[in-house]
């Protein structure tokens, strides 16, 4: 099992907790890849996350106005302990 795989596994429901930081977290796939991604569970005025059911998108910069209050960041930018997700990569 890769590092990062163990966070996956602990997801539990729309809603769950960062192993590593504590920080409420939705998990949620990306509207073309299917890859799973930590999102951060509260909107932040500068996020750039858009989850809409199950999946996300990244919004770009010249939409974020329309989108206002509704979007979110990756819990990889946000959380003080990322770097334990990496394995090993710089």
């Amino acid at each position: 099992m890769a590092l990062g795989e163990r966070h996956l596994l602990e997801a539990d429901g729309p809603e769950s907790k960062c192993s590593a930081c504590g920080a409420a977290i939705i998990w949620s796939k990306h509207e073309k890849t299917g890859k799973p991604n930590p999102i951060d569970a509260e909107p932040s005025d500068d996020g750039n996350v858009l989850v809409v059911g199950e999946r996300y998108t990244i919004v770009p910069a010249a939409e974020r106005a329309s989108h206002a209050g509704k979007l979110r960041k990756s819990h990889f930018v946000t959380c003080k302990d990322a770097a334990s997700f990496r394995g090993g990569k710089a």
